[in-house]
């Protein structure tokens, strides 16, 4: 059972080899916020939970299963493969740079959440939320309430997510985590995560990065 975390072996449902380009491709049951590792062996005599780990910390895709290229060189004859379930990773914080040094706000459950830049030191904000795929799910730039700063409200399955904030003109693109922000900003964006179930609670951070935008993580499980 690919959701019980007392079993960490998954269930592969598919398997593909690109002969031309020696690549391998697997399907495997999963759900949204769990997390894999690939292991690979040329002998299926030896014990799995031994074979060498070839990918690790892969989040799940939406829905019920996911399917990655999980080996770029596979060159051998015959080759074996097992998907086992992990724990998340844990969470380690960065400056805020980039996407792959994002602050972390934390942890929160499921289900409706509040995003803002209240507080920030910069007074006119945007706002922009990506899903782990690096596809734009929500961008916000002045909030009626907030005046120039800035507010996403929505509802989140479980899975990382990655916030991007910058000053007013800030473009966030499609995909590819890619934002534009203003340069040469030297006061601090505040991110805040407000949920209310099963209790009120507020996640908060900040940072600053005066090359351009600065990126927080949330995590929702």
């Amino acid at each position: 059972d690919p959701t019980d975390p007392t079993d960490p072996e998954v269930r592969v449902v598919g398997i593909s080899h690109d002969a031309e380009r020696d690549t391998t491709q697997l399907t495997w049951e999963s759900a949204p916020g769990q997390f894999f590792e690939i292991a690979k062996s040329t002998d299926l005599r030896t014990d799995p939970a031994t074979w060498p780990r070839i990918l690790t910390e892969i989040e799940a895709s939406p829905g019920a299963e996911t399917s990655l290229v999980v080996d770029e060189a596979a060159v051998e004859a015959q080759a074996f493969y097992k998907v086992f379930q992990t724990p998340p990773p844990a969470l380690t914080s960065g400056d805020g740079s980039s996407r792959e040094q994002a602050i972390i706000l934390g942890r929160i459950p499921s289900g409706q959440v509040i995003l803002d830049t209240m507080d920030s030191v910069v007074g006119d904000t945007e706002i922009g939320l990506y899903l782990a795929n690096g596809n734009l799910l929500a961008s916000n730039d002045d909030d009626t309430d907030l005046g120039l700063l800035s507010r996403i409200t929505i509802s989140l399955a479980p899975g990382t997510y990655y916030i991007a904030t910058g000053a007013y003109n800030t473009t966030f693109n499609p995909r590819g985590f890619s934002v534009v922000a203003p340069s040469g900003i030297p006061s601090a964006f505040v991110v805040n995560a407000r949920f209310l179930n099963p209790a009120p609670r507020l996640l908060r951070s900040s940072g600053v990065n005066t090359s351009g935008a600065v990126w927080f993580s949330l995590v929702v499980e």
